[in-house]
């Protein structure tokens, strides 16, 4: 009865892998720090296409602050930030999508620590993570 059941337990496991799907990977480099954020594919596809020149943008730098400060307040609980910078970028090999780039400074006991959400064009804001140097 085992023997049985094997072959069918790994289909079925076999078939779970494959449906994973890899998320879309955004890098930037800033100061020669790579910085990587990983979209989901549905999340992608939520977000609205902009054809840049032919459209309105779908979200106003306010909003994606406004965007951002509400991530903020519910996940990262940073009080006392300062806008760096915002972009607007293209997400590579996606072209009609764009996303806005956000740069944010906290001040905590005294020492500043940087802050980098990618803000999709519908809103969702994604917290980016900073890649540590390869070791040579």
């Amino acid at each position: 009865m085992r023997q049985r059941l094997l072959p069918l337990l790994f289909v079925f496991l076999s078939a779970r892998a494959l449906a994973f799907e890899f998320p879309i990977e955004v890098t930037e480099y800033l100061d020669d720090v790579r910085i990587s954020a990983y979209i989901n594919k549905a999340d992608l596809a939520a977000a609205p296409h902009w054809e840049p020149f032919t459209e309105a943008l779908p979200l106003s730098v306010d909003g994606a602050l406004a965007a951002v400060q509400q991530f903020m307040r519910e996940k990262e609980q940073v009080a006392d930030a300062e806008l760096l910078g915002i972009e607007l970028k293209r997400i590579p090999r996606h072209e009609a999508y764009w996303h806005y780039l956000v740069r944010i400074r906290s001040a905590s006991d005294d020492k500043s620590k940087p802050h980098l959400y990618v803000v999709l064009l519908d809103g969702k804001v994604i917290a980016a993570i900073r890649e540590p140097q390869s070791i040579k």
